[in-house]
């Protein structure tokens, strides 16, 4: 079970770009659920909104004078970016092992957004190896 870790607002604008640099390049996927059923037993139907491409980064921007955060992925050439509008919590997700999970992104409206990585691994383990996508 990943240890989840809330971010606390002030901090999100350092926060989402230390998480680009350490993770730009790594394979996501983005997950949509209903938050309520997330924190029932831990699950819920989740609903896929991207799978198995590559993380460019996730910053915190004003949309129509409203706080949100944009994810921007990436397939081959085409770019896809994802909206959360009025976050109300973001989670860092990471296993007892150090390894890094994704995030969880709660939207005040009773979404929540998941970035999933493929596969969870600790930073320092891949280290140059998406080197090619900065």
């Amino acid at each position: 079970m990943s240890e989840r870790t809330e971010i606390p607002r002030r901090e999100w604008p350092v926060f989402c770009d230390g998480f680009t640099r350490q993770h730009h390049g790594w394979r996501v996927s983005l997950e949509l659920a209903d938050t309520a059923e997330l924190e029932r037993a831990g699950g819920g139907v989740v609903h896929r909104l991207a799978h198995d491409l590559t993380f460019q980064g996730i910053t915190e921007e004003r949309d129509q004078g409203e706080a949100a955060l944009s994810i921007t992925v990436r397939d081959g050439a085409r770019h896809v970016t994802h909206w959360v509008r009025v976050p109300a919590h973001l989670f860092s997700e990471i296993e007892p092992n150090g390894a890094h999970r994704g995030l969880r992104i709660d939207a005040a409206g009773g979404e929540s957004v998941l970035i999933r990585f493929r596969a969870p691994a600790r930073p320092e383990t891949l280290d140059g190896i998406a080197a090619a996508e900065r």
